[in-house]
């Protein structure tokens, strides 16, 4: 390989890095999606649910009943399998994500019209705007104490992707003023949850 060279390795594929020259240096992005075994570990969660799979298995009892419950606990597993999506699984896994990682630096001056957020949400969140004052919301497994302020204008970030400054403002307006506004960004960004860049 040669400097700026991009190599892809699928999953599974065993390889080891070794730099021809010293010093070295690679970027290793990794992509991590679920796999079936994740889907099976999720359906034994599944499985506390159902009243036959948590019955003892029964290998004391005789014969017939033991044939009985072996039918009761086949047909159980094969009623959860055919009850259980992946659209399911999926859907739960998107309210454990974690955070999208943001570097944040702070705000270099004030923020200008033209100043794009972005939020660190990876999906839609209730952040319970129609609830007044500060809010304990749990995202992934980190715990936030925000004000309605913040929670507004996240929600709003957050649903309309990237935005400028100036137009979060146009749409908030009669909610915050500009300087509650700004206020609310500046502790957004100091948690992470926000990402500010200047054209």
């Amino acid at each position: 390989m040669t400097p700026g060279d991009l190599l892809y390795l699928p999953r599974g594929e065993v390889h080891a890095a070794v730099p021809e020259e010293q010093p070295s240096m690679h970027l290793t992005i990794g992509i991590a999606e679920q796999t079936g075994v994740d889907f099976i570990a999720w359906l034994a969660t599944k499985a506390k649910e159902v009243v036959a799979l948590r019955r003892d298995l029964g290998a004391t009892l005789p014969r017939e009943a033991r044939v009985a419950r072996d039918r009761e606990l086949i047909q159980s597993i094969l009623d959860l399998l055919e009850t259980a999506t992946v659209d399911e699984f999926e859907a739960l896994q998107a309210t454990q994500r974690s955070l999208r990682p943001l570097a944040s630096f702070g705000i270099a001056g004030r923020l200008t019209p033209t100043s794009r957020l972005v939020s660190a949400l990876r999906r839609e969140v209730d952040l319970m705007v129609e609830r007044e004052g500060a809010a304990q919301l749990v995202i992934g497994e980190q715990r936030f104490r925000l004000s309605l302020n913040e929670r507004l204008a996240l929600a709003n970030i957050n649903h309309l992707g990237t935005v400028s400054f100036g137009a979060l403002t146009e749409e908030l307006a009669g909610k915050m003023s500009v300087n509650d506004l700004a206020k609310a960004i500046q502790e957004l960004a100091e948690k992470s949850l926000v990402a500010i860049a200047e054209d």
